[in-house]
């Protein structure tokens, strides 16, 4: 019998899962938004900065608002990337609309 692979990270509770997805909920499509907007045709570099600088500000906004550091947030993005399991339960709370 093979031992199960051990979990990429700290347990996560039930509660920050749920801040974690809002968050990413809201994150992802301001995301695209800002890539299509930077990566335009004849977009400006310092119009590249503004719309970073914008995006940086309200991602920093959004984790406040679902009381998340950047650092947790990051923490739980490489979580959802490497572990399966939890990915699956990202995915879920998504779609379930939590």
């Amino acid at each position: 019998m093979m031992p199960a692979a051990p979990q990429a990270g700290p347990a996560v509770s039930h509660g920050e899962l749920m801040k974690f997805v809002a968050a990413v909920k809201e994150i992802s499509p301001l995301t695209n938004k800002m890539r299509g907007e930077a990566m335009a045709k004849g977009v400006s570099k310092s119009r590249q900065q503004q719309l970073q600088q914008t995006y940086s500000r309200d991602v920093q906004g959004i984790l406040a608002k679902n009381h998340l550091s950047a650092g947790t947030y990051e923490m739980l993005m490489r979580k959802a990337q490497s572990d399966p399991q939890f990915a699956q339960k990202v995915e879920a709370a998504i779609k379930s609309g939590a």
